[in-house]
């Protein structure tokens, strides 16, 4: 173990290591987001703006921005050099559980609670689209969903069991795999290759 991250008053629901391999970021139930120095274990900058628990965090590609989620629906980008808040999504009507960032950056994906996926522009912070609308294909909680490395595909995976495979720029579904697991899907991850996909259900 090379540090321990203290600082958060309350449980932390998500940590993520970014990209470059020497930040991290973590959110949680004091309705703070944190930038970490993965080096040494210092805090590097605290965010604070939402007004309920903070359950999901992601930087995006570049590292210059995040996106956090929180229990009451609210998605806020954050500019990570200045620690400001940029722009606050609403649309959803319940928990976002999961976040994800489009390989370009221009896209942000969101879903949770309430089976809806929504992608915004993060230039503008308007919604661009909404997929699953009307819970046609996954019909229950959306805990996790993930962007393939070539940009061409995104992957979700709901409390139903089922995973979905969506050709998200043209809004379509490109797969449906109902009854993947046993138990509920809590994380994706794509081989570099997109020869696999991984999953942690339970």
């Amino acid at each position: 173990m090379l540090h321990t991250l203290q600082g958060h008053s309350g449980q932390v629901y998500c940590a993520r290591l970014g990209l470059e391999g020497t930040r991290v970021l973590s959110c949680g139930h004091d309705e703070s987001v944190r930038l970490w120095n993965a080096t040494d274990g210092e805090t590097v900058k605290g965010m604070w703006g939402h007004d309920s628990a903070v359950r999901c965090c992601e930087q995006s590609p570049d590292g210059r921005l995040c996106a956090s989620a929180s229990l009451n629906g609210k998605i806020k980008l954050w500019n990570l050099e200045s620690g400001t808040c940029m722009q606050t999504l609403d649309g959803h009507q319940r928990t976002v559980r999961t976040i994800g960032f489009s390989l370009d950056g221009t896209t942000l994906a969101t879903a949770g609670d309430d089976s809806k996926i929504k992608l915004w522009s993060v230039h503008t912070g308007g919604l661009v689209e909404t997929l699953n609308r009307s819970q046609q294909v996954q019909t229950d909680m959306i805990r996790a969903l993930k962007f393939s490395p070539n940009g061409r595909w995104m992957v979700t995976g709901a409390y139903d069991s089922s995973i979905a495979v969506w050709r998200w720029k043209s809004a379509a579904v490109q797969a449906h795999l109902t009854n993947a697991h046993k138990g509920h899907v809590l994380a994706l991850a794509f081989s570099p290759d997109l020869l696999a996909l991984s999953l942690i259900h339970i």
